[in-house]
């Protein structure tokens, strides 16, 4: 793994020092159509791993973020933790900046951080320096994966998942926003990737 600079210091918590556990099993929430029946759901049976805008709709142990842009949309401060890796993306893709710089300019990231709350980890898009001693998650397709690969790595054993869809569509809570920016042409794309981590790790994982 390629380190960050000699004689740097960085205090930013990592996602290996999350204060999770397994006692319930966890339901990852993305945007997909599937979304719209949360309401049906009894949400209090799990911890909730909410990608991007969900947590505007339900309060969310673990948000994750990757895109900055996003974060801008946040409505409040709806989740208990707040994940977000080193190098965040802007339009798509990942920036030089360091999570550390953003802190300086959003209230968001400030408030998570001022409050022990915000933890980070190297994402794989980022081709340069990491940061020593934090993990390296990987994505291919799109932010689900990273979510997965996040909590096998604090060794959760049981997920369930609720809009982490096929298609090109999003649940009409998010007809707002314009789906697939990152290019893809499907959502499809990304079960190629999270059939193989849930193949490689052996975690129980069921689609709601």
């Amino acid at each position: 793994m390629v380190c960050s600079k000699p004689g740097m210091v960085i205090n930013m918590k990592s996602i290996t020092n999350l204060p999770i556990t397994d006692n319930r099993a966890w339901l990852i929430l993305g945007k997909g159509p599937t979304f719209e029946r949360l309401i049906d759901i009894n949400t209090n049976s799990y911890y909730l791993f909410g990608l991007n805008d969900t947590v505007n709709y339900v309060y969310c142990t673990i948000g994750h973020f990757i895109d900055l842009d996003v974060i801008l949309r946040l409505k409040g401060y709806d989740c208990e933790y707040l994940v977000v890796p080193w190098h965040p993306h802007v339009n798509n893709s990942p920036t030089n900046r360091t999570l550390k710089d953003w802190i300086k300019e959003n209230k968001y990231l400030e408030h998570y951080e001022n409050n022990g709350r915000l933890f980070t980890y190297n994402l794989s898009t980022w081709k340069q320096d990491h940061l020593e001693g934090y993990p390296v998650i990987k994505t291919r397709y799109f932010s689900a994966e990273a979510a997965f690969r996040i909590l096998i790595l604090k060794k959760i054993k049981t997920i369930y998942s609720l809009g982490i869809d096929g298609g090109i569509e999003y649940a009409r809570e998010f007809k707002r926003l314009n789906p697939l920016t990152n290019g893809r042409k499907s959502f499809d794309d990304q079960f190629k990737e999270i059939n193989k981590i849930v193949e490689e790790s052996l975690v129980t994982y069921h689609a709601l």
